[in-house]
């Protein structure tokens, strides 16, 4: 994985897995890198939040994760729901 290739030239000692197709797990080998590790993950932009322990970390001003994922939804469901417009002009001008 390129995040463990790139600690491990850092000097951190870290190793991930996946858990689903959101979630990654990690362990390490010295605590003392976390906050390093932490900074690390949040300025990669396939990450959103970190979470260690009971405490969860984003980037300032970023909403919770769950609150992005209901937005989608909500925004899926609604084109979804929407009739596409520009198609419906089009077989209406064809007719």
């Amino acid at each position: 994985m390129k995040w463990t290739k790139v600690l491990r030239t850092g000097g951190i000692e870290v190793k991930f897995m996946a858990v689903d197709l959101s979630t990654i797990m990690f362990t390490m080998e010295q605590g003392r890198d976390m906050m390093e590790l932490k900074e690390f993950i949040l300025k990669e932009p396939e990450a959103y939040e970190i979470k260690l322990g009971d405490q969860v970390f984003r980037r300032p001003g970023d909403p919770p994760l769950e609150e992005v994922i209901e937005k989608l939804r909500s925004q899926k469901d609604k084109d979804q729901d929407t009739p596409n417009i520009k198609n419906d002009r089009h077989v209406r001008e064809e007719l």
